[in-house]
């Protein structure tokens, strides 16, 4: 059996579902921008924190393999790393072993050194 349809009447989407399936597509870009946007975000302070990790390692290893006498205090600096200019600051502690020394670096982003990034501690050799 046959289903008469009206053959005048043309089928199609109604206003109410194309303003509908317009909210909706409208909801989704906005979060999918939300995710990009923060997803930028995460990369630059991943990228920031290799770096400044990067650096911490340098400068340990320097004064380890460094010639000069390790003497307790701070000693300050800077290096490049990624196209970027990095500040450091070292302070050199005694421990119970006096042929071992504590060394703890901080890596700034500024150079008035306000804005810590990065702590490492390490150790070295008395010499």
């Amino acid at each position: 059996m046959a289903v008469l349809r009206n053959p005048g009447r043309e089928r199609g989407f109604t206003l109410l579902e194309v303003l509908v399936a317009l909210a909706v597509l409208s909801v989704s870009l906005a979060a999918l921008t939300r995710v990009g946007s923060q997803q930028a975000r995460n990369l630059e302070i991943l990228r920031s924190n290799t770096y400044a990790t990067w650096v911490a390692s340098n400068v340990l290893e320097e004064i380890r393999l460094g010639d000069d006498p390790l003497r307790t205090g701070r000693r300050q600096g800077q290096q490049t790393m990624g196209l970027r200019q990095w500040y450091w600051e070292v302070e050199v502690a005694a421990t119970e072993m006096p042929e071992i020394m504590r060394l703890e670096v901080q890596v700034f982003s500024d150079p008035a050194r306000t804005d810590s990034q990065l702590a490492m501690i390490g150790l070295a050799q008395a010499r």
